[in-house]
């Protein structure tokens, strides 16, 4: 059965990348069919670039992001500049046919949950076509509990038994960060929330991804649903 997975966040650069790398890496160690594409790339590739180094039998860069934009802006504008429209259905029928291809699609989206991706609709609205599970990542930070309630509210009538937190560290422990998990597995459950520890200042590069992975295996053990992967 094709499994779609989602790899959503609070804003951009909460750590969406190194957990998708992280659990495509994992996945394809334990031997699991699986791809991980970022439909939406701006201002650079080195994301989607990275992905396609876990994954070197993909050669073509543009399977893996189809829609790239010089300007640093979201997708939405970004593309407007260059006087082009990606429609939603385009993105829908990409991500279909990338989904022939495996047993497991992670798809990496780009900014956050609502950010304009383009014209009249975000990541949530392409959930809303294409059934699968959900990964929230957010910074483990004074703030994220407030967006991460927000997430879950505006995916309730969608899919909530399939959604997964993850707070990233990527700062000194604060009483705040010290809190958050806590306060999160209150109110979405202990098995739905995970916090990935402080990974060290080069976390995009792939020797320091590979050195992490172990940091990721709760992760992919609650997306999967498969304890043994604890271990």
């Amino acid at each position: 059965m094709k499994e779609i997975i989602f790899v959503t966040g609070t804003d951009t650069g909460v750590g969406k990348t190194v957990l998708t790398v992280s659990l495509l890496a994992l996945m394809r160690k334990t031997g699991l069919n699986t791809i991980a594409v970022k439909p939406f790339c701006t201002g650079s590739r080195s994301d989607a670039k990275l992905l396609q180094q876990f994954q070197p039998d993909i050669t073509d860069i543009k399977l893996i992001n189809p829609f790239f934009f010089r300007a640093p802006l979201t997708p939405m504008y970004a593309a407007e500049l260059e006087k082009i429209s990606v429609p939603l259905v385009d993105v829908c029928d990409y991500l279909g046919k990338m989904a022939e291809k495996t047993d497991f699609l992670l798809v990496e989206g780009a900014g956050g949950l609502m950010s304009p991706l383009g014209p009249g609709y975000s990541l949530f609205d392409i959930i809303k076509k294409i059934p699968g599970k959900i990964i929230v990542v957010g910074p483990n930070k004074l703030g994220v509990l407030n967006h991460m309630q927000l997430i879950f509210f505006a995916l309730d009538h969608v899919l909530v038994q399939g959604v997964i937190f993850v707070l990233m560290n990527f700062f000194k422990e604060t009483l705040a960060s010290k809190s958050n998990l806590y306060i999160l597995q209150r109110l979405f459950g202990e098995d739905r929330v995970v916090q990935v520890p402080y990974l060290g200042r080069r976390i995009k590069e792939k020797n320091a991804v590979q050195k992490n992975l172990k940091n990721f295996k709760k992760v992919l053990a609650l997306v999967l649903g498969k304890s043994k992967l604890l271990a």
